[in-house]
């Protein structure tokens, strides 16, 4: 173990549905040799691993699994030997509280959202909502004892920061990186005839603003074909009109929760990536839809215009207006010179600030960083 840069702990990896469990996979990828992962539910062999038990049965809810995993971490650490130097970095901070006291070695840990601050628990009630306060709890005390916390955008730094009561000095940015440079750019404008292929892709849809999306669906007049990736047909139906929409003629077609090679090919086939979210911390499919080339109309919210350089590479639109959603989207095609203007700046710009490679190359930053901290260089 005394020639690994760092430890990388995580619950996720085979399932790469959700940021977390991709950042992990990027981390095995750019540091193989370098970087052991421990994780619980690892099943390819080349890459290194260290398997750990999944929570046990009696772990039901969710803050209780957090509470078995994080000890379950620090005793598959504590058999691994390793030099007290050795980073151990994980995916999830509420993971380090069975570790941050316990091992002398730096740790480091990542808030990936906001769903357990106050800002992010408005959609809970009831046993949910006394979860997440929980939770909340735990990723408070859990962030104050790391060495170093890591969070996705200058957006979410600045929340953890003042609901946790950091010194922001310990908090560091870390853009998510996106397989950018193996994405075939094809620059597009939405056809200016015939039917309009709108792509939305969002698993909490009333929190991406699809029902503010269908609204605006109702506003364009052309037909439309809104394909839907995240939730089922009935939960959005408990929401939202679905057959109101389908009188006006578009087509709607929900897709349910699909593979990230899924998304990348209805992508491929989108003349508009449409998210009008009311609550983001950074905005990952963005990023997507811009390295595939497809026009994007979405908000304003949270960490999103760090994607979009502060709107310069989207069309922004109001989340809360249908209205203004709807000339968003009909920008793409009536103002295509433009839209071809923003499409291709946005290809550059995640190119240079989302990249695999610069991801990786800035957690090993941090690493360094706090490393150096500790030992008072």
């Amino acid at each position: 173990m005394n020639n690994l840069d760092f430890i990388f702990c995580t619950n996720f990896y085979d399932d790469v549905s959700n940021g977390p469990a991709k950042f992990a996979r990027l981390v095995a990828k750019h540091g193989r040799g370098r970087v052991l992962v421990i994780t619980e539910n690892k099943q390819e062999s080349e890459i290194d691993v260290q398997a750990m038990p999944r929570p046990p049965v009696w772990a039901k809810t969710t803050f209780l699994a957090q509470l078995s995993r994080s000890a379950t971490f620090a005793q598959v650490i504590a058999g691994l030997s390793l030099p007290k130097d050795t980073p151990l970095v994980f995916n999830n901070v509420i993971n380090t509280l069975g570790s941050s006291r316990r091992f002398p070695n730096p740790v480091i840990g990542f808030i990936n959202d906001y769903k357990n601050m106050p800002a992010g628990r408005a959609g809970f009630r009831g046993v949910r909502l006394i979860q997440r306060i929980l939770l909340s709890r735990l990723e408070r005390t859990a962030a104050l004892r790391v060495d170093a916390l890591v969070v996705n955008s200058h957006f979410l730094a600045e929340m953890v920061t003042k609901e946790y009561g950091l010194l922001p000095a310990r908090v560091h940015v870390l853009y998510k990186g996106s397989n950018v440079l193996s994405v075939t750019f094809t620059p597009r404008t939405a056809p200016a005839l015939g039917a309009l292929r709108l792509l939305f892709v969002k698993t909490d849809f009333k929190i991406g603003g699809l029902p503010e999306l269908m609204a605006a669906v109702k506003l364009l007049d052309r037909p439309i074909e809104l394909h839907v990736i995240g939730p089922t047909e009935n939960a959005v139906a408990a929401e939202v009109d679905v057959s109101a929409i389908r009188d006006t003629g578009a087509t709607v077609i929900f897709h349910g929760k699909q593979s990230p090679d899924f998304v990348a090919d209805q992508l491929r086939g989108a003349d508009v990536y449409c998210l009008p979210s009311h609550s983001e911390a950074l905005g990952v499919s963005n990023i997507e839809a811009m390295s595939h080339g497809v026009p994007v109309v979405t908000s304003g919210m949270g960490g999103i215009p760090e994607v979009t350089n502060q709107g310069a590479n989207c069309w922004q639109i109001d989340q809360n207006d249908p209205k203004s959603i709807a000339e968003g989207i009909r920008a793409t095609w009536q103002q295509w010179e433009e839209t071809l203007d923003k499409v291709n700046r946005a290809r550059e710009w995640v190119e240079t600030h989302f990249s695999e490679a610069a991801a990786y190359q800035r957690l090993e930053e941090i690493v360094d960083t706090t490393k150096k901290s500790i030992s008072g260089e």
